[in-house]
């Protein structure tokens, strides 16, 4: 009796032991991802970025992101080339950012000495979770308020991870990620971010999936990969700031005729739509106004969709987050992807920007900015005179 006795407390003691070890190299994989990652000069990392809505793919890009650290940029710490889908490179230095986008052709700088809405985009491109110094300086911050729990093993693509959850909130959106470490190298397989909350208004639903194909936190980078790269043949613009005087076509001047994809891939010219008034709006996907104005611009189509054309052009850099947020907004009118000559002859330098063209091609109305419930009287006062 004694000896079973004796022998059971030792298997005890060693599945404890073992619970015990489980715990403390889940800590340890933590703990030296988050090192890896803070101690490294550089990354390369390359990552399959997806956008789920429920049970739907919305969106899939793939980002190929460069990063190399330096003591000398007041902005972000570092220096980056970013590719988004082998179509849009953003390259930055110190105080030099530069968007190349290939499928429009265009070429595009910001001036960061007189235009402060350049730090704003240059965060946008860079302080989020592609960019693995920027998650894990988070991650830090929940791991010293005990906010990182370890869930257990897991598999993902049959291979084994150790999964940890993290939570936290961010202007009004909650995020609830599950970290998936391969515990050999202890760097991510993958990253889960569900994400639930409003937005302007807007109620988000989405989880983001971050799938890791290379993680190099060693790279030699040569100089001059940062140093943007473009066909001689692209449109150059400098970027124009919301902030500064926007300029619109007056109105009595003739509309320029335009001919643009849509989201449903058909062509659609100014000249298609004439045979009522139009009521074209200007915007992106990332403008925080321009998704607050898509409500109001959605009633202006249920009322007066019978008498005038609605439509609207698109000028994110990513189509495939174009299509997306049409499905999520479910907008019914169309919506078009705008082209360097659009922007030029439109003169589009702050989102949203909107016009009403007559039938004779002239502009009847032009205006910009969020479409708030005073705006959308007077456009509505100007459609029934029409």
């Amino acid at each position: 009796m004694t000896k079973q006795f004796y022998t059971l407390l030792a298997v005890t003691f060693l599945i404890c032991a073992s619970c015990n070890k489980k715990e403390d190299t889940s800590d340890k994989v933590l703990q030296q991802f988050v090192t890896k990652i803070t101690n490294a000069q550089n990354t390369d990392v390359q990552l399959t970025r997806t956008y789920h809505q429920g049970a739907n793919l919305e969106q899939s890009a793939q980002i190929d992101l460069k990063i190399s650290k330096v003591d000398y940029d007041p902005f972000v710490g570092v220096k980056f080339l970013k590719t988004v889908d082998d179509n849009i490179h953003i390259y930055y230095e110190p105080a030099a950012l530069f968007v190349v986008e290939n499928n429009k052709k265009r070429a595009t700088t910001f001036d960061f000495q007189n235009d402060n809405s350049a730090v704003t985009y240059l965060k946008a491109y860079i302080n989020n979770d592609d960019n693995l110094f920027y998650f894990v300086k988070n991650l830090q911050f929940g791991i010293d308020q005990d906010k990182v729990t370890f869930k257990g093993k897991n598999k993902v693509n049959n291979q084994e991870v150790f999964a940890f959850n993290y939570s936290y909130t961010d202007r009004n959106i909650q995020h609830d990620y599950e970290l998936n470490l391969n515990p050999k190298t202890s760097l991510p397989i993958n990253l889960v971010d569900k994400e639930t909350g409003k937005s302007n208004g807007i109620a988000q639903k989405q989880t983001i999936v971050r799938a890791y194909k290379k993680i190099d936190i060693s790279p030699v980078f040569n100089d001059e990969i940062f140093k943007p790269k473009y066909d001689t043949t692209f449109t150059y613009t400098v970027f124009q700031s919301p902030s500064s005087q926007a300029k619109l076509l007056p109105v009595g001047s003739d509309a320029p005729d335009f001919s643009l994809s849509s989201v449903s891939g058909k062509k659609v010219s100014l000249n298609s739509l004439l045979n009522k008034p139009t009521f074209v709006e200007c915007w992106v996907s990332t403008c925080e106004h321009c998704m607050a104005s898509i409500p109001k611009v959605k009633a202006l189509y249920e009322k007066y969709h019978n008498k005038i054309n609605v439509v609207t052009v698109n000028f994110d850099y990513d189509n495939n987050l174009t299509k997306a947020t049409v499905k999520e907004q479910n907008i019914p009118y169309p919506v078009l992807f705008a082209d360097e000559a659009f922007n030029t002859n439109y003169m589009i330098s702050l989102f949203p920007t909107y016009y009403i063209i007559g039938t004779d091609g002239k502009i009847i109305y032009a205006n910009h900015g969020t479409v708030t419930e005073t705006r959308e009287q007077e456009i509505q006062q100007v459609l029934d005179k029409l």
